[in-house]
């Protein structure tokens, strides 16, 4: 079993780093945010992505009552729950954000396209202590209603299929899909 070697951390990059990258990924160009302004802000998935990085640095910052209200905001308007201990790197795209759930401690990478309802976590929620969570690497695809679960890494450039469960390690570049999910490409 591999590990990702290069984890976003919170200190890695800027607040304005980590929104301009994903701005960049919603319009496609690295235009200054007051001329993509009108073109990103009509994506729902470009508002989840703001919601989860102003709450990641709330409570970074110490402001976890305000984060858990952000969260609980992000959860009514947008259909999107993501715990604040989530780390997520640059260029995060999030196509449609209705049912999106990635529970605390998961790792993200850079450049990561996440489809409507994934769901990344825990494969028991009722397990104590030392939870194992997933570590998706960079540009990974995670397809619609796909599910990542238990302490398994997805390889970079690897695209999950949708409906697929992933419970064993995805090499980076492959395709998988089913239930539970196997290597279709490498």
């Amino acid at each position: 079993m591999w590990r990702m070697t290069v984890t976003p951390t919170p200190d890695t990059y800027t607040f304005a780093h980590l929104v301009s990258s994903d701005m960049e990924r919603f319009t496609g160009s690295m235009d200054p945010w007051w001329k993509a302004f009108h073109r990103g802000f009509q994506r729902p998935g470009l508002w989840a992505s703001l919601f989860i990085r102003s709450q990641q640095r709330l409570t970074e910052r110490g402001h976890r009552q305000v984060g858990g209200m952000l969260r609980g905001i992000g959860i009514v308007l947008l259909g999107i729950d993501i715990s604040a201990g989530a780390r997520f790197g640059p260029g995060l795209m999030i196509e449609h954000p209705g049912g999106v759930t990635i529970g605390p401690l998961v790792v993200v990478g850079s450049g990561v396209t996440i489809h409507q309802g994934v769901d990344v976590g825990v494969k028991d929620p009722r397990a104590r202590g030392d939870m194992p969570y997933p570590v998706i690497g960079d540009d990974v695809v995670l397809g619609s209603r796909s599910a990542v679960y238990g302490a398994v890494t997805v390889g970079d450039g690897a695209l999950v299929g949708a409906y697929s469960v992933v419970f064993k390690d995805v090499p980076p570049g492959a395709t998988v899909a089913g239930i539970p999910a196997k290597v279709l490409k490498r």
